[in-house]
């Protein structure tokens, strides 16, 4: 696999170069704060692709034990490989079997604020 160290570079050197000319103007934080979302979703393409590659160049056989961890040495840093079950929940199934009042009430609720950012030259 080809890293893009080049893009990288360049992803990190715009990063520095914006954040030193942001202001409290909210226009101006709104800007960067969309550009900054839009490289760190170029860089987590990135890793994912380097993830699917270590991954994928780890073997984890039948005696590797259910949770247990495999590591493996860079130069500067190790990675911990391991494979584990993740479960998940019906809640469609739970509300329609259980009901919506019995489902609401064994749920934790809180409000979460979020922002959304768009381009407006699309």
């Amino acid at each position: 696999m080809i890293i893009p160290f080049k893009e990288l570079q360049t992803i990190n050197s715009l990063i520095i170069s914006d954040a030193q000319r942001v202001d409290d103007n909210p226009q101006t934080l709104i800007d960067f704060a969309a550009q900054l979302r839009l490289h760190i979703k170029e860089l987590q393409t990135i890793e994912k692709a380097v993830t699917q590659e270590t991954t994928g160049a780890v073997i984890l056989d039948n005696d590797t034990p259910q949770g247990s961890s495999v590591k493996v040495q860079g130069v500067s840093f190790y990675a911990s490989v391991s494979e584990t079950v993740r479960w998940s929940l019906d809640t469609k199934a739970v509300k329609a079997e259980m009901g919506l009042s019995w489902y609401d009430e064994r749920c934790n609720h809180g409000i979460v604020r979020s922002v959304k950012y768009f381009d407006i030259g699309a």
